[in-house]
């Protein structure tokens, strides 16, 4: 009897150990879920590098500075596209819009190439964030397949100075696994926004 104790505390240390590290070296995704009190529309979550993100884009009906893609009326398909000034207020309770330093690292947790970060995030990829090439919203509807971007609460460092133009920065992969984190955009465009729990 002994002996099998010690065999299935064995094991279950084994099993602890392989869990352990595929949570390390990002081999496994925690996920969950979370369902915003506002509207009651539920959303996948998944933690990356210690945080819980949004794993769908942001689907919350606003009076203005929203827009759904046409052939998606009801934003289940694509989410929201949205202002940076609604994008800054939309986040439901405990959530919030990642500033810059927020998306940097996120993507540092993904390793050190762009390939290797844009193939990790896209959907289907490894660290269960799942974008959505989506495209925009500039007047028109633009990039869908090509490309995702996703807004920072965080403004490019230039614009705060001068403030002429708002130019905040977002989070942007495009198609040929390529991701930055850019400012030139602005404040007006239609982007999907991907919130952060709170800490």
């Amino acid at each position: 009897m002994f002996t099998r104790i010690f065999r299935n505390h064995v094991f279950f240390l084994i099993l602890w150990s392989l869990s352990t590290q595929s949570l390390l070296y990002g081999q496994e995704q925690v996920t969950g879920s979370f369902t915003d009190p506002r509207d009651g529309k539920t959303y996948k979550t998944v933690n990356i590098g210690g945080r819980w993100w949004m794993a769908e884009n942001l689907n919350y009906v606003t009076e203005e500075g929203s827009w759904c893609m046409d052939g998606d009326a009801d934003g289940s398909q694509y989410g929201r596209f949205y202002n940076w000034e609604t994008a800054k207020v939309v986040p439901p309770p405990g959530w919030h819009l990642p500033s810059k330093q927020e998306f940097q690292t996120l993507l540092d947790s993904l390793g050190e190439s762009r390939k290797e970060r844009y193939q990790k995030l896209i959907r289907g990829g490894e660290s269960g964030f799942d974008a959505i090439l989506a495209g925009s919203y500039m007047g028109r509807y633009g990039k869908q397949g090509h490309s995702a971007h996703f807004w920072s609460s965080s403004r490019w460092w230039f614009s705060s100075l001068v403030r002429i133009t708002e130019n905040p920065w977002r989070l942007c992969l495009r198609k040929e696994d390529y991701v930055n984190i850019g400012h030139f955009a602005e404040s007006n465009y239609g982007y999907n926004v991907r919130c952060v729990k709170n800490e």
